[in-house]
């Protein structure tokens, strides 16, 4: 079928089956529909790869072309934007079938409503694909082949689910509102467009802690935001969050935050509990003296169940687990100087210590009892304590670092596969 005018097929349903089978044996193989740079209304229903592997549903035309109504794969489909922009503008779903996708050099293919498939299949090429409804779902492991611009949502409404693995780190990646996964989540460059959430737990039938509770998130690109006072919150489960590249907040590379309501969520169970041995660190900018929180989470207001770095002025830096303290005294540290502040805990000594650009400011024993990460923060503790300033390279261990080690990271950051590193935010400026 090729289009030749804007609802050339009038308002019923078109089927578009390009395999047609005798006896379990294929007989056709060339049903296709051809949008042509027109746009229609009519619903769809869509099976196989169309003509020479055109599309069950393509745009050969330059100009762009709009399929407005629902689609309904009824077997494994192919949809391609090959001469033009093509926009999908109703709901598609087939939960059992795959939707191959593809499209010609800097050509877009955008899907405006909610999509539920039981896999997508991207071509390779430099072509551009976005999905901005508010509940799409892909029930299989997905990874993104195009290395043009991949858009997931256009609003903190909507949501992106993919029952697997994701990956998109080929292509630069427009996000909004909620990425959801059941397994790894790898990124490369990230724009957030609004406030954003990488969340790898997206497993229904898995427990806790079970498998599939937590996935690894890792972004090894930069994330930048198209506009400032966005948020990006990672929740990984029992999985780590690595993030390599660098954060802008803005005055650049590091995070920026206002000390009013900016923080980090980075909610995690792989962060050291109980009385584990563990190091905090992170290099710090403040602009304002204040009890300002770097990083933490626990059972705030119960003693001893609490791991969290912060200062309590320009003068000061605390390790506090709650009602069991330890403070550093310090020169100023609003001085518009960066500064590398690092607390450890070794459990076979129970000494807890604190460091300032690499030297040794105070020291205790002690053992607590902290509770899981699940409410980790960066740039707040206690559910407030705003940090007000730049935050950069902000490291976990599981293990207490050297003072050796630390006064290294002075003069660089860790090596990704250093022992015990839990998880790395690597906002480099």
């Amino acid at each position: 079928l090729l289009a030749g005018a804007a609802n050339a097929f009038g308002s019923g349903t078109i089927s578009v089956n390009s395999v047609t089978t005798t006896g379990g044996t294929p007989t056709t193989t060339a049903g296709t529909l051809d949008l042509n740079g027109f746009s229609i209304g009519n619903a769809l229903s869509l099976a196989g790869n169309g003509v020479d592997g055109s599309g069950a549903l393509f745009n050969s035309s330059s100009t762009a072309a709009t399929a407005s109504g629902h689609i309904t794969l009824t077997a494994d489909a192919t949809i391609k934007a090959s001469g033009g922009d093509l926009t999908v503008g109703g709901n598609l779903s087939g939960s059992s079938y795959a939707l191959n996708i593809g499209a010609a050099a800097n050509k877009t293919l955008t899907f405006l409503g909610n999509v539920d498939i039981g896999g997508l299949l991207t071509n390779a090429g430099a072509y551009n694909l976005t999905f901005t409804g508010t509940n799409n779902i892909v029930r299989s492991s997905t990874t993104f082949a195009n290395t043009g611009i991949t858009a997931l949502g256009d609003s903190a409404d909507d949501t992106f689910t993919v029952l697997g693995n994701l990956a998109a780190t080929d292509p630069a990646v427009l996000l909004a509102g909620t990425i959801k996964s059941a397994g790894a989540m790898s990124l490369g460059n990230v724009t957030l467009t609004a406030n954003t959430t990488l969340d790898s737990t997206g497993n229904p039938n898995a427990g806790a802690s079970g498998p599939g509770a937590g996935g690894q998130i890792t972004v090894s690109g930069n994330v930048l935001a198209a506009l400032e006072g966005l948020s990006l919150n990672l929740n990984s489960g029992s999985g780590s969050i690595l993030v390599s590249g660098n954060v802008a907040g803005k005055q650049g590379g590091s995070v920026s935050f206002d000390g009013q309501n900016d923080y980090i969520d980075i909610a995690n169970t792989v962060f050291p509990t109980g009385n584990s041995s563990y190091s905090l660190e992170a290099w710090i900018r403040p602009v304002s003296a204040g009890t300002s929180g770097i990083i933490g989470w626990g059972q705030w207001g119960s003693g001893s169940q609490v791991n969290a770095l912060r200062l309590g002025g320009a003068n000061k830096v605390i390790n506090y687990w709650w009602s069991n303290d330890l403070e550093a005294p310090t020169s100023s540290l609003t001085n518009g100087q960066w500064h590398l502040v690092t607390a450890t805990y070794d459990q076979a000594s129970g000494n807890n210590r604190i460091f300032v650009d690499g030297n040794l400011l105070a020291q205790r024993t002690g053992s607590m009892n902290v509770k899981p990460a699940t409410n980790a923060r960066i740039g707040s503790t206690n559910n407030g304590e705003y940090f007000s300033g730049l935050i950069d390279e902000v490291s976990v261990w599981n293990r207490a670092l050297s003072s050796t080690e630390i006064t290294a990271h002075l003069s660089g950051a860790p090596s990704a596969n250093a022992s015990g590193l839990v998880a790395y935010y690597g906002f480099n400026e």
